[in-house]
């Protein structure tokens, strides 16, 4: 029981109802006021958080109001741009409407002075303009006559050409005429040979013979190729055998050197263990480099024992199945290892472990140097060496690091010793010891299994097994001679296939030349048979050739004929040329007359336009006066007309949005304002706005003023929280005046009551109040001293012991019976824990306290305390326990 339950306990006991109920009251008057004192002080940090934000914003704000102010000038000046830009653009147009009428005027009265004048230079403008028409035209005739004559001049050109590839083409034929003549009387000399041979004789050839004696020839080659291969199928066999006796040897030598060394004696006596064990560590040793970490072998090859002197006991720590067990540090290696040894290799008697746990994880329970006083000199771990992983393994499976070791029997004593210590294994040098305890019945229920220990067979020096090594050298000899007589074998065949393949390349060369033999003859045979064809085929090719040179006549004929009619053509083609050529000469003698006129008629209108050229530019430069007015005017009358018709959409906009200021401002202007000046105040208003930063927030505005309200509602909240904060202060006074004097005065009663009781066994001791702010966490103190010494403590499960609390409490509970409402009180086995002193002291004094009229059972574990127990039964539905 805490000492806050045990306040409430007793206030149970010793108070009336009243006092819980005021307890919880004040529990729950401080909770409430605390929540409130949490809203309150939240609401206080973020109206000064706001504040504060307040502070920080206030010239930022003011600065943005201010360039809000001159925002808004500058809209209403750019709005009413049109209204003075209207007013000067129609007083320019009046304006220049009038210049123009002006200059009209002007033009009109000059025109009339300057029209006798410019009526001879437009009189000779005429007749100049009649004369350059027929100038031109001329000249079209004159290119029209060009253009003829070029044709006739093309033509005559192309049937030039025409000519020259008659000319070619008849060449041609003749050329093609006397290759003719050439091929037919090659020809005619071709048939005269076939007429000669078909009168010879036809030639002899045996075909049936040559190809007897070629397949003969073959079948020699056939038979000696197959014993070859025969031969060489005996060589291959030999070679096996050879190689197979050479493995058997360099396995022999292999065991013979491992004979001789440490290592392979481990080795050799792991395969007489387990040959599956040996066969899976030769080949781990030769594929180390396929595994993602190394892969460590049997304790039996890795590991060795330091001091010869314990070998015996730390072999008989170790089972068979940890002697052979293969460790592997990765999952993934384990995974693959497994699948090799028994998927592949089809291996039984495996024994593999995953370790990925190193030797620093398993620390002994004590230090070497304490061994001592238990007969042991160190662990089994100080006395066995290998890879780090493998004794890991060992520490994990048989926890070589809590194992004990010894060079003698432990004694009586020992074992005592041993058996109340943290050690649960140890060996000596005839027994192996192994504590099984059983924590659930107690510390009493443990039982030890004592096995022999057994002589050493794996880490031991014996001497070289000499048996096995003469067997060893007796095969090496053996083997070797059969190696040399293969050898011998090997040479014999191997010059017995020389020899046939000698033979096979004679043959071979003879049935080339049979066949090359048979070829030539059979092909003067065929060309014999073809002789009467070929001359038909060549008579055929003469007639066809003869006809040829006809038909080269006739084209000949036809190519004269195409010549005599260009020739014709030609010669009509030049007449025309000569007539286009003539009447270009007239029509060039026609333009030349034209032109002489049309020059005369240039310079005669030169002297009168030089003679009347200061009226006629006067003329030209009021006219082009007039019409730039003209265009001005329409220009400025455009210019309004845009003016008027924005005036009207600013008033419009008026209208629409009921945009006040818009038009006081308009109506607030003066008419003979310019809008240069209007131009010059807005852009000073710009310019005011470009050195006012404008701000990264455009709504900085809107949440100054929101976070302005939030501070006023704020402060509001606080006003009726701190009200609510009086009233609940109010409330936890009046029940607090009520509360804690009668408590205080109950404490006090318990505390004298306590006190004398401990004085009464010769301690000390006293009961108050712990108060905290927190009425939930008021307790119940009980100071105590128990010897001269030390000063009064409070009463905890650190500073005293069982028996002293039992005390304690017992005289706490004594200490209440006079108060108490329940005229009960069970207690069970207070007395756990005392001694006999202070349980006597406590049984004398619950008898005077019992004896004045208070009932106390007691259920106590010592019978003299329970026998001299003073209480009387009773029944009833009221009463506590209390342990402290």
């Amino acid at each position: 029981m805490t000492p806050v339950e045990l306040l409430r306990s007793t206030q149970r006991a010793v108070a009336p109802q009243e006092m819980l109920d005021m307890h919880d009251e004040l529990k729950e008057h401080r909770q409430k006021q605390r929540s409130i004192q949490a809203k309150a002080q939240a609401d206080q940090d973020a109206l000064d958080n706001l504040e504060n934000r307040q502070r920080m914003q206030a010239d930022d704000v003011q600065r943005m109001r201010d360039r809000e102010v001159i925002k808004e000038r500058v809209r209403l000046m750019e709005a009413s741009r049109p209204f003075p830009a209207y007013r000067e653009a129609k007083v320019r147009f009046e304006k220049a409407k009038d210049r123009k009428k002006e200059a009209i005027d002007e033009l009109a009265k000059l025109k009339e002075e300057v029209e006798p004048s410019l009526g001879a230079v437009n009189t000779k403008e005429a007749y100049r303009r009649q004369i350059e028409a027929v100038v031109n035209g001329r000249r079209m005739v004159v290119q029209d006559a060009e253009k003829t004559a070029d044709n006739i001049d093309r033509k005559l050109q192309a049937l030039h050409s025409r000519k020259g590839e008659l000319e070619a083409e008849a060449e041609a034929e003749k050329n093609a005429g006397r290759e003719t003549r050439k091929d037919i009387t090659r020809q005619q000399g071709i048939i005269a040979t076939l007429k000669r041979r078909i009168d010879e004789e036809q030639p002899d050839l045996d075909i049936s013979g040559y190809n007897e004696r070629i397949r003969g020839k073959q079948k020699a080659i056939d038979e000696a190729a197959q014993k070859v291969m025969e031969l060489k199928r005996q060589i291959g066999d030999i070679s096996s055998r050879g190689q197979g006796r050479k493995e058997r040897i360099l396995q022999a030598q292999k065991e013979l050197q491992n004979l001789e060394s440490q290592a392979g004696q481990r080795e050799n006596k792991l395969r007489q263990a387990s040959q599956d064990t040996f066969k899976a560590w030769e080949w781990i040793k030769e594929h180390q480099d396929e595994f993602e970490k190394p892969v460590f072998g049997p304790p039996m090859v890795e590991c060795s024992v330091t001091d010869p002197k314990y070998v015996d006991q730390i072999e008989t720590l170790l089972q068979r199945g940890q002697m052979l067990m293969i460790t592997c540090q990765t999952k993934n290696d384990f995974k693959k290892l497994g699948d090799i040894l028994h998927g592949r290799m089809h291996l039984a008697e495996i024994n593999m472990q995953h370790m990925t746990g190193t030797l620093a994880d398993f620390p002994p329970p004590i230090d070497r140097d304490q061994l001592g006083p238990y007969g042991l000199t160190g662990w089994a771990l100080d006395y066995i060496t290998g890879p780090n992983p493998v004794m890991a393994m060992l520490c994990a499976n048989i926890r070589l690091e809590r194992t004990g070791v010894g060079d003698q029997d432990t004694t009586p004593e020992q074992f005592e010793l041993l058996q109340n210590g943290p050690i649960e294994n140890w060996v000596t040098k005839r027994s192996s010891y192994k504590i099984v305890r059983r924590r659930e019945y107690g510390p009493s229920a443990t039982s030890t299994n004592v096995r022999d220990v057994r002589r050493a067979q794996v880490w031991t020096n014996q001497p070289i097994d000499m048996r096995a090594k003469r067997d060893l050298q007796e095969n090496i000899e053996g083997w070797s001679g059969e190696i040399t007589e293969l050898k011998s074998k090997a040479a014999t065949a191997q010059k017995e296939i020389e020899e046939l393949r000698d033979t096979i390349r004679e043959t071979g060369d003879e049935v080339r030349n049979l066949q090359t033999e048979k070829a030539g003859k059979q092909k003067l045979l065929s060309d014999f048979r073809a002789l009467p064809t070929k001359l038909a085929q060549q008579e055929e090719k003469l007639a066809a050739t003869q006809q040829s040179i006809s038909e080269l006549r006739q084209r000949l004929g036809q190519i004269a004929e195409k010549r005599d009619q260009l020739t014709q053509e030609r010669a009509e083609a030049a007449m025309d040329y000569v007539a286009a050529v003539e009447t270009l000469q007239a029509r060039h003698l026609e333009v030349y007359e034209a032109e002489i006129m049309l020059i005369e008629a240039n310079s005669d209108l030169a002297r009168l336009a030089e003679k009347n050229a200061a009226q006629k530019e006067m003329l030209e430069l009021r006219e082009r006066e007039v019409q730039h007015l003209d265009k001005e005017v329409k220009e400025l009358r455009e210019n309004a007309t845009r003016l008027v018709k924005k005036v009207k959409e600013v008033l419009a906009f008026i209208q629409e949005n009921g945009d006040t200021a818009l038009d006081a401002h308009i109506k607030a202007m003066s008419d003979e304002q310019p809008s240069e000046k209007l131009e010059e105040e807005i852009e000073s208003e710009k310019a005011r706005l470009e050195l006012m930063h404008e701000g990264s927030d455009r709504g900085v505005i809107k949440e100054f003023e929101t976070r302005e309200k939030r501070i006023c509602t704020l402060k509001s909240n606080l006003e009726g929280l701190r009200e609510e904060l009086e009233q609940a202060g109010e409330r936890i006074q009046g029940v607090r005046e009520r509360w804690e004097p009668e408590l205080d005065r109950l404490v006090g009663l318990i505390s004298r009551s306590f006190g004398e009781n401990m004085k009464e066994i010769g301690c000390a001791g006293e009961v108050g109040v712990s108060k905290e702010d927190d009425f939930e966490n008021w307790s119940i103190k009980i100071l105590v001293k128990f010897r001269e010494t030390e000063p009064l403590t409070a009463l905890d499960s650190h500073r005293q012991s069982g028996g002293e609390r039992a005390v304690s409490t017992i005289f706490y509970l004594m200490s209440l019976q006079s108060l108490t409402r329940s005229p009960f009180r069970v207690v069970d086995e207070i007395n756990q824990g005392m001694d006999p002193r202070n349980e006597r002291l406590v049984h004398r004094r619950m008898v005077g306290i019992a004896c004045g009229g208070d009932g106390l059972l007691n259920d106590s574990s010592s019978s003299s305390f329970s026998n001299s127990n003073g209480a009387n039964g009773a029944n009833d539905r009221s009463f506590d326990s209390v342990t402290v």
